[in-house]
């Protein structure tokens, strides 16, 4: 929300705003990351479960990852090309209002 705030003042070109991008993409990152564990374990729990109650001939084992951590992953990078965009805006911005 600091973010939006943020460009409804018309303060586009400030650190803060390549602060916020950086870590709304670490976010992301962190939940691709705990929603792909979290599939792998809960794969193998069914996989051992299903197993041990219906039968012993299948010893594989199945793992999924849903199509969420995929998305997290992609607006993770999204975001994080997004904030090195402003660092480096408002590293020209500083740089031209000091030239003027």
């Amino acid at each position: 929300m600091k973010f939006v705030n943020n460009l409804i003042e018309d303060k586009i070109f400030v650190k803060e705003n390549h602060e916020y991008l950086l870590e709304v993409s670490k976010t992301f990152f962190y939940y691709s990351l705990v929603s792909s564990i979290g599939g792998i374990v809960m794969s193998l729990v069914h996989s051992v479960i299903v197993e041990t109650t219906e039968s012993f001939v299948n010893t594989g084992y199945t793992i999924t990852i849903s199509s969420s951590f995929f998305m997290n992953l992609l607006f993770g990078v999204i975001f994080y090309v997004l904030s090195l965009i402003f660092e480096r805006s408002v590293e020209l911005y500083e740089e031209n209002k000091l030239t003027i």
